[in-house]
């Protein structure tokens, strides 16, 4: 009875991959054309720039408080704005998958394999990028989708004979 056991609940194997990382890079873009070229302009910005938190309110998710909005301004004609290209970051990711994975030999030539995955076991929400372009006033700062999927889990059953 103890070597059918020990065959039960022995010989797993457990496989995970986990992935955080910070967030993507932001470039907040004025909307408007005000430097030496035809393309949007950066916004002119005053402050830290570890700024942006997922904050869930009524009408959304946003990233940016009302006091960091208004850190951000169009640029004067003829300026290409102090904010920079790639000088933001926003929301981390954060991905964990798991599977579990069993062998249970029938005869020395027929085998049942069990196996289990796990995607996003945690069920954890990845938020895209914010709106950055501040000629929309309304959604700038807000996070309008999502990247990657919600939790999976699928169960397989292999006969091999």
């Amino acid at each position: 009875p103890i070597a059918k056991k020990r065959r039960f609940i022995g010989g797993w194997e457990a496989g995970l991959l986990a992935i955080w990382q910070s967030g993507r890079v932001v470039t907040y873009s004025s909307g408007i054309a005000t430097g030496p070229t035809t393309t949007s302009s950066y916004t002119n910005y005053t402050g830290d720039r570890n700024i942006g938190r997922v904050m869930r309110k009524g009408d959304g998710v946003y990233w940016l408080t009302s006091d960091e909005i208004a850190r951000f301004a169009v640029p004067s004609a003829g300026e290409i704005g102090t904010g920079g290209r790639n000088a933001f970051r926003g929301p981390r990711y954060l991905d964990v998958d798991m599977s579990l994975v069993k062998e249970f030999r029938i005869t020395e030539r027929s085998a049942l394999s069990f196996r289990a995955e796990a995607y996003n076991l945690f069920n954890n929400v990845n938020f895209a990028a914010p709106n950055a372009n501040l000629a929309t006033p309304a959604s700038f700062g807000k996070i309008s989708s999502t990247v990657g999927n919600a939790r999976i889990l699928q169960l397989a059953l292999r006969c091999d004979f």
